[in-house]
């Protein structure tokens, strides 16, 4: 033991640690070498390690809450001549989002989001939920934005970015679902099954616009509407195919009430319900299905004008789980991303975009698929440059694939090896990470009061 220290010794000697910015420092403790390291800024940091300070290797990922030491990997101490610098995990391209920049200097104006993706952003309890709350908290809130019918059975309601304020309920075999290649702008829809299918929505918190998304047919029945068991409202569906949009006259109501919905036959489709406050402020809108890739977006003309309907100034767009998990050719995934990006552009030439490569999972070295997800990470940053939009890779924000287990361990992966953990988990849950980076390192707001 004794020589092996000896030789790790000499070797350490060789050993640099490089960083303009940031104080660091290489010390030993109990026979041990550490990078220590202080943080400026409580975000994800990389280390990072070089031999000829042109090309670093990125050996974990730690996010900085105060001053931290990196223990060295015993790997690492077998390297003669290593120079070691920490770096903060940033977006690329944020200069693009000239949009979300102009209404943060203006303090004022009304600034819609959409968060498009699959389970990552469908669990509103990983990150959608808490970046709409500290959006929220900076700029305004103007509510929980769309709210999508469609269900999958076993990852539950789509529902809304927050089912404290707006939710609903429905009896399953009363419809049938579309989950992904649907006419909603989450891919999704619901299609009644029997006469007087009902849909129940509850407005929790009020606001000042209720706006219904269904399907024009020609042939269809038509539903009902009524506000806290008062008068009926019907809205005829008999027309060329195409979307329908009804808005609800509210009056002085103010929440707490429900909305019963009802179809007046079989063969009645329905989307979801849209709600916003006036006034200054930010709404987020999720529109996200569990399992789903990037192609089964904006797949028909309904699906583009329901799309189109949210009036989105910014989608933050966030894949590659699904398309790692059943080896769909990266090429297939570009496709799928051009699509929805040529929708969003197609009724906003100016939206800003911003585009997320989710982390490692189970799939990169556990149980390895024909790509790594690095495949579907660069045609993703390429197809963000090609359409001028930002660019998170969200692998170095957990670390490298090879950590996978020290993510389970600090609570920020869950044990099935694929999703981030839950608000459930507490406040170092690894949804709050893809949140606090987004909100931080993407967006650049400045706002402390939900980073802890």
């Amino acid at each position: 033991m004794k020589a092996i220290l000896s030789t790790c010794v000499l070797l350490i000697t060789s050993f640099h640690i490089v960083d303009a910015q940031q104080p660091s420092k290489l010390h030993v403790q109990d026979e041990k070498y550490f990078f220590q390291f202080q943080p400026l800024e409580q975000i994800s940091y990389k280390i990072c390690a070089s031999q000829d300070f042109q090309t670093w290797k990125h050996l974990a990922s730690v996010r900085g809450t105060g001053s931290f030491d990196w223990l060295l990997p015993d790997s690492e101490l077998l390297l003669a001549r290593r120079f070691y610098r920490a770096e903060s995990v940033a977006a690329i391209g944020s200069e693009h989002l000239t949009g979300w920049q102009s209404f943060k200097l203006a303090e004022a104006g009304k600034y819609r989001i959409g968060l498009i993706g699959d389970s990552y952003t469908h669990a509103r309890t990983r990150y959608s939920l808490r970046l709409k709350q500290m959006l929220a908290a900076e700029y305004g809130d103007l509510g929980a934005g769309y709210l999508s019918f469609g269900f999958h059975t076993s990852a539950g309601y789509n529902g809304s970015v927050d089912n404290e304020e707006f939710n609903y309920s429905l009896i399953k075999t009363e419809w049938i679902p579309t989950y992904g290649n649907g006419y909603g702008p989450d891919a999704c829809h619901v299609t009644s099954a029997v006469v007087r299918a009902a849909i129940t929505v509850r407005i929790l918190k009020t606001v000042d616009s209720i706006q219904l998304r269904y399907v024009n047919q020609v042939g269809s029945g038509g539903f009902r509407y009524r506000i806290n068991s008062g008068a009926w409202v019907s809205v005829a569906t008999d027309a060329e195919l195409g979307l329908g949009n009804h808005e609800i006259t509210l009056g002085n109501i103010v929440a707490p009430y429900e909305i019963e919905i009802e179809a007046l036959a079989a063969g009645v489709t329905l989307m979801g319900v849209e709600a916003v406050k006036s006034g200054d402020g930010v709404v987020v809108h999720k529109l996200a299905v569990s399992g789903g890739r990037a192609l089964v977006f904006a797949t028909n003309d309904l699906a583009k004008t329901s799309t189109a309907s949210l009036q989105l100034d910014m989608a933050v767009i966030m894949f590659g789980t699904n398309e790692h998990l059943g080896n769909q050719a990266p090429w297939s995934f570009r496709q799928g991303l051009v699509n929805i990006v040529q929708t969003l552009r197609s009724s906003n030439p100016s939206i800003d975009l911003v585009f997320a490569l989710p982390c490692y999972t189970k799939y990169e070295l556990e149980n390895p698929r024909a790509y790594n997800l690095q495949d579907y990470g660069a045609v993703m940053r390429s197809v963000a440059e090609e359409y001028q939009g930002a660019y998170i890779d969200f692998t170095e924000v957990f670390g490298p694939a090879d950590q996978l287990q020290n993510l389970v361990d600090a609570g920020l992966m869950s044990s099935d090896r694929i999703h981030p953990t839950t608000s459930y988990a507490g406040e170092g849950c690894g949804g709050y990470l893809i949140a606090n980076t987004i909100y931080k390192s993407v967006l650049g707001c400045n706002s402390s009061v939900y980073w802890e």
